[in-house]
């Protein structure tokens, strides 16, 4: 018999009390891929609230999927009006960190997300300066639309 998967020990770990079946806060939603047996959701929120993680304001999702011997891990920050750009980069660098912490060393593709229904140029421009720390390498946060595709993007697109 194979050993669990990651995506199956997270699953195991936290279903009864923080998987999410969809990812959406208020007007704001991603679409995400199917079959959902290859990937779990977990809410930021219920993270937060059943494991202690008070204090650091967590981003709205945490998604994990694996593809063969790939894994990607996603912190996800969901906004449908303005956004106050330095909190949401807390909040997604706070979800990277808790990533790592699930995982301890196993290689995966991080991606920090901000799903958004529209931003300013001035924000845009806020965002462009920000970067995403993990592992020792800076990362941009890549902007995705409310109601797109989660897989769609350019960067995840590998994991169709």
């Amino acid at each position: 018999m194979l050993p669990p998967s990651i995506v199956q020990k997270i699953r195991d770990r936290h279903g009864g009390c923080c998987v999410s079946t969809r990812c959406e806060e208020g007007n704001c939603r991603i679409k995400l891929p199917r079959p959902a047996e290859t990937w779990v959701c977990l809410s930021g929120t219920k993270l937060q609230e059943n494991h202690g993680l008070g204090g650091q304001k967590l981003c709205d999702f945490i998604f994990w999927m694996e593809k063969g011997a790939a894994f990607l891990g996603c912190a996800i920050e969901l906004k449908g009006g303005g956004s106050n750009i330095s909190h949401v980069a807390k909040q997604i660098q706070h979800g990277a960190t808790l990533l790592d912490q699930m995982v301890g060393d196993l290689d995966f593709s991080f991606h920090p997300v901000l799903v958004h229904a529209g931003m300013k140029t001035i924000e845009l421009r806020e965002l462009d300066k920000i970067k995403i720390k993990r592992r020792g390498k800076a990362y941009r946060i890549e902007l995705i639309r409310c109601g797109e595709d989660l897989l769609a993007q350019k960067g995840l697109s590998a994991f169709r």
